[in-house]
């Protein structure tokens, strides 16, 4: 008798993969928004589903079993798939030129927010789709083949993906409130000398996402530093600043839109300002993925308040 395949859905696939990259259900749950106990939940459903167990859990750690190890590669790569089927479906049942799909940063969102305004404006027909920005894909969805154009945070170069610098931002410190550097009218890479630093997870295996984490961590002014805190996300990253965990730069609209009742966000100056870029894939600009760079730019060289280039 063939074995039932296991029923599992991409929502417990993709909270599995959270799980595996944080190691801690706490901050799991916290980062997908839902209750811990729902977490462990739709975990042991996995496992019974699975087989084994994909984790082991003590009072002070959750690690990977060899079984979660192998689990993980290979729903990394399902989910790639599922995603990459989803966003051909959808093109193959619009018209190209009615859909565009469209990565996101977590900050500068005022910029975008303008621009899909616009697009929408002109294009009443246009379906647009969004992608979110994690760390680990610095080109946000391009190489993938999951968006069609995106907002890229820094650019270390691929061959197959071509940018235009839109917006030059100012640099902040996110300090907890309780810190002597959060009195300070701001600060200089000098500062953080002595600190640990937030880096961003996959850095030392990604070059795109070491130079990304590097230029945030002041690596190219001061050196590298002790590693605080390893980040996979906006969310994580604000967790280990309140914390104290680590001292990074981060682009200055983040205060805009990412609040913490613990955190001081300090200028820092006397370093080069965080570049905003607008990208897609060599040979693949279609005339909507023109004007949505076309847009951009504009919004930015309007915008007040920014340095653009």
């Amino acid at each position: 008798m063939t074995a039932r395949s296991p029923a599992v859905s991409t929502v417990e696939m993709s909270r599995f993969l959270v799980l595996a990259r944080v190691l801690n259900f706490t901050r799991a749950a916290t980062e997908m928004h839902i209750t811990q106990q729902l977490l462990s939940a739709q975990i042991k459903h996995l496992e019974r589903e699975i087989g084994t167990p994909l984790f082991t859990r003590s009072t002070h750690r959750v690690e990977l079993t060899a079984a979660g190890h192998e689990f993980r590669s290979a729903v990394d790569t399902a989910l790639e798939s599922f995603e990459r089927g989803v966003q051909r479906a959808r093109r193959a049942g619009s018209p190209s030129d009615r859909i565009l799909t469209i990565g996101f940063l977590a900050h500068s969102i005022d910029l975008q927010v303008e621009a899909i305004d616009v697009m929408q404006d002109r294009h009443a027909e246009l379906t647009l789709a969004f992608r979110s920005h994690v760390f680990d894909d610095p080109f946000n969805g391009l190489l993938a083949g999951t968006t069609d154009v995106a907002l890229l945070s820094h650019h270390a170069g691929h061959p197959d993906i071509e940018t235009m610098t839109v917006m030059a931002e100012d640099r902040v410190c996110l300090v907890p409130n309780g810190h002597v550097l959060a009195q300070r009218r701001f600060l200089t890479p000098a500062d953080f000398l002595d600190l640990p630093a937030i880096v961003i997870d996959g850095a030392d295996n990604m070059p795109a996402v070491k130079a990304w984490s590097d230029a945030l961590a002041l690596s190219e002014e001061i050196g590298s530093r002790p590693v605080g805190a390893s980040v996979g996300t906006a969310q994580e990253w604000l967790l280990a600043a309140a914390g104290g965990k680590g001292f990074s730069t981060a682009p200055m609209s983040v205060t805009r839109y990412t609040a913490h009742p613990g955190v001081s966000a300090v200028p820092v100056i006397d370093v080069t300002p965080l570049l905003v870029s607008v990208g897609w894939v060599r040979g693949r600009k279609s005339c909507l993925v023109q004007e949505f760079v076309d847009v951009v730019a504009r919004l930015a060289r309007d915008s007040r308040g920014d340095t653009t280039l």
